[in-house]
């Protein structure tokens, strides 16, 4: 018998329509020795033939007319994502790539190096880095990313009984894997956000308890929405990638 712990979820009543967008990628350019920000200069390339590739590839920073890579030195899942939200995908459940693009004919040509952003920012220029240009990165250290887009992800309720019920436990898809969504900090907000994805209405929307097997596994937690965002992605949240939370809830509609 698996032990079993308690979940947050809603129920829903109504309908309504869910649109997913991303922003437009920015970069700079130096006038008079301010860097200011202008559109479209970052791409993601394939690492075989340096063509220019959409979800997944290796970054790629263009100052003044020349294209460099971008150095993996402290590169996590927050920098893959302000990558891809800077590129128009979704800005979480980026995968970060390290070392995985390698040629040896190729010169060390670097824009930045260690990285370090929050996971929010709209511009990898944003972000703390060395400073364009300074690097200490050989030619394995080259920084990638594998993006998402509207058709990676999905959100569920998962039903125990009769599927007309809009009653139950909450679970998110990423990719092909659906995983359940932790109840930290779990609200009537954020009820509402989820029923409206759901293409429910908002109103009403309720939370309540679910059962959920010790050891399952999660793809958020600690949600925070303001009841108005189209998405529970839109609302504040801290993303599990590959952790498994040992808690005894999980998130519901009720």
């Amino acid at each position: 018998m698996s032990d079993m712990s308690h979940t947050q979820a809603v129920h829903c009543m109504g309908h309504s329509k869910v649109d997913k967008t991303g922003k437009n990628a920015l970069s700079y350019v130096l006038i008079s020795g301010v860097i200011t920000y202008t559109e479209a200069r970052i791409r993601l390339v394939d690492q075989e033939s340096g063509l220019e590739t959409v979800k997944s590839g290796l970054v790629e920073v263009l100052w003044g007319s020349e294209w460099r890579s971008v150095c993996d030195d402290y590169w996590t899942y927050d920098d893959a994502n302000v990558v891809c939200r800077q590129l128009g995908f979704f800005g979480f459940g980026a995968t970060p790539i390290l070392m995985g693009f390698f040629n040896a004919n190729e010169p060390r040509r670097y824009w930045l190096d260690n990285v370090m952003c929050k996971g929010y920012e709209s511009s990898l220029f944003d972000c703390p880095h060395r400073g364009l240009g300074v690097h200490n990165c050989g030619r394995k250290e080259r920084a990638g990313v594998k993006c998402l887009n509207e058709s990676d992800i999905g959100i569920r309720i998962a039903h125990g009984g009769d599927i007309f019920d809009l009653s139950g436990a909450v679970e998110l898809r990423m990719g092909n894997e659906w995983r359940s969504l932790c109840c930290n900090h779990w609200t009537s907000e954020d009820a509402r956000v989820a029923c409206r994805e759901l293409g429910h209405s908002a109103d009403g929307a309720t939370t309540i308890e679910v059962k959920a097997e010790n050891g399952a596994k999660y793809w958020m937690d600690h949600v925070n929405c303001d009841g108005d965002e189209e998405n529970l992605f839109a609302c504040t949240h801290l993303q599990f990638m590959t952790r498994i939370v040992s808690v005894r809830k999980t998130s519901g509609l009720g």
